[in-house]
């Protein structure tokens, strides 16, 4: 896979990661580079339940997205039970 779509499914499932451990905070930085400047945004996740999707927004630049068909693969976490939630700095 040519890296610059790796990266960006990296990114994707690491949104999936964090937005699927409801309840914990969102620590993922947004990934944009608006005039060649790093974005300072924390993206915002949440669900969105009418088109069964992880929804994402960067209230700095605007990036944003939803992310579906996410249930099931290895990077949900929403059947989690609490004691094998990662640990949070």
């Amino acid at each position: 896979m040519p890296r610059p779509a790796r990266v960006l499914a990296e990114y994707w499932t690491q949104i999936v990661a964090q937005g699927s451990l409801f309840g914990e905070p969102v620590t993922l930085r947004c990934r944009r580079r608006p005039a060649r400047r790093a974005c300072t945004g924390t993206l915002k996740i949440g669900l969105d339940l009418e088109l069964d999707g992880i929804e994402w927004h960067c209230p700095v630049c605007g990036d944003n997205g939803i992310i579906q068909g996410w249930q099931g693969t290895f990077w949900d976490n929403s059947e989690l039970p609490d004691s094998d939630l990662p640990d949070r700095l």
